[in-house]
């Protein structure tokens, strides 16, 4: 097995533990507890000897590279962020998405598959599609989309991730379908976001109809409703925590969301690693913050809430409570 098949085996969840130890440890703030802990996990899985090992080269990569982290540290973060969020993109995607990236299809710069309409975008990449009838889709990071289009409507299938679609006056409809549902809009504009287990629909403007795949009850979103859809069921949510769509204009737009959830969505914008104590995971936040500015995003939260920011670098952070 190669170094690159035995990283890329590692569990997201171990691999993060393993930067949440070197975190730690080199805090200065470790005691002896903290060091008889690690080395207990250390010894309970061969997994988390792998992963600090990984952990273990990329601190050598930093080392080699004078004064503050430059490009060698910062590469080594990003491939190990990209492997790790694609395989968390390929576990919602489907097998045709797997197998073309095993083949090694190479996309051209703006995402697009060469003489096909099959999109792609990357970790913490935007792209608006613009189609003749001026309907436009604008695809989130790590989204796989194929588009058809046909004389009397445009087919977007999406295999993983979000869009958000908003159609011309004299646009064809388009229908959106994903592996639990198939939405037909009227004039309007909506989110579709799909994860392995289920399709959520957010309605910004006008009507869309939602047709479960399996035969389940045809509903009709409106403005201003989320609904959440397995493959024979679908329901209402209530008023979203993140207003959707915010995403298109580089924003983040928080409605008394937990703060784990805002971290989390920082960190697909960010290269490195960003973690936070447990304890402060439930604290709430509201407010607007630029996703091309995280370093301002993170500086606003340590004025509004207990919480300070723990740089090992500059992409190694924790956020741990403020008991002063």
């Amino acid at each position: 097995m190669s170094t690159s098949e035995k990283y890329d085996s590692i569990p997201d969840t171990v691999l993060d533990r393993a930067f949440e130890w070197a975190v730690r440890l080199s805090s200065g703030e470790a005691d002896e507890a903290d060091r008889e802990a690690f080395e207990a996990w250390l010894a309970r899985d061969p997994v988390h000897a792998q992963a600090w090992a990984r952990v273990q080269a990329v601190e050598q990569e930093f080392r080699e590279t004078a004064g503050p982290v430059g490009a060698a540290g910062r590469h080594a973060l990003e491939r190990l962020n990209r492997r790790r969020r694609r395989r968390r993109l390929l576990a919602t995607g489907s097998a045709g998405t797997l197998l073309m990236l095993m083949a090694g299809i190479v996309l051209d710069g703006t995402g697009r598959l060469p003489g096909s309409h099959d999109y792609s975008t990357d970790v913490g990449e935007k792209q608006v599609v613009e189609l003749e009838d001026e309907t436009r889709i604008h695809l989130k990071g790590e989204t796989r989309l194929d588009i058809e289009s046909r004389p009397e409507h445009h087919r977007l299938q999406l295999r993983a991730g979000t869009i958000l679609v908003q159609t011309g006056a004299n646009a064809r409809v388009p229908l959106v379908s994903t592996a639990h549902s198939q939405f037909r809009p009227l004039g309007t504009r909506f989110v579709v976001e799909y994860a392995q287990d289920k399709t959520e629909l957010a309605v910004l403007e006008g009507v869309v109809a939602l047709e479960p795949r399996a035969g389940g009850q045809r509903r009709e979103a409106r403005a201003g409703e989320r609904w959440r859809t397995t493959a024979d069921d679908s329901q209402r949510l209530s008023r979203a925590r993140f207003r959707p769509g915010a995403w298109a204009e580089g924003l983040l737009d928080v409605r008394n969301a937990r703060l784990d959830e805002v971290l989390e969505r920082l960190e697909r914008h960010r290269i490195g690693w960003l973690t936070h104590a447990d304890d402060i995971g439930s604290l709430r936040v509201t407010g607007v913050f630029h996703l091309d500015d995280t370093e301002t995003a993170l500086r606003a939260l340590e004025r509004s809430l207990p919480v300070r920011i723990e740089r090992t670098t500059d992409y190694w952070i924790r956020l741990e409570p403020d008991r002063g």
